[in-house]
């Protein structure tokens, strides 16, 4: 009778092992399933990260060509005094003055893009 009840607590600690390892698969299945997610995740996060690498590059080579202007403007001015060209010097001024106050008010605005873009 001995022999029989303890066939009977081994087949139970037996089957309780059985049932803790199906347990284990299936969170198995779902840390997998959460660390496909996460390389998804990333993925799309690494391409997000190249697009702005790239605009902040586009916007540094704008910001650059932008600040190149008011001395085109400066030369174009002395140039036009030198050769009397008076009819639209005020005009070209004008232009040159709205340029340079452009240029100094992108000047903070694209040090604070590049700083945040930074942090990506």
């Amino acid at each position: 009778m001995k022999n029989i009840l303890d066939k009977i607590n081994r087949a139970d600690e037996i089957q309780a092992n059985k049932v803790e390892l199906g347990t284990h698969e299936v969170e198995l299945g779902a840390i997998d399933i959460w660390i496909t997610a996460y390389k998804s995740e990333a993925s799309k996060i690494a391409g997000i990260k190249t697009k702005i690498v790239a605009a902040n590059d586009e916007l540094g080579m704008a910001i650059s060509n932008l600040q190149s202007l008011p001395s085109v403007g400066d030369k174009l001015t002395a140039q036009m005094k030198e050769l009397g060209i008076t009819q639209e010097l005020k005009n070209v001024e004008a232009v040159n003055s709205s340029i340079k106050g452009l240029v100094k008010s992108l000047n903070p605005i694209y040090k604070n893009i590049l700083n945040e873009s930074k942090k990506i």
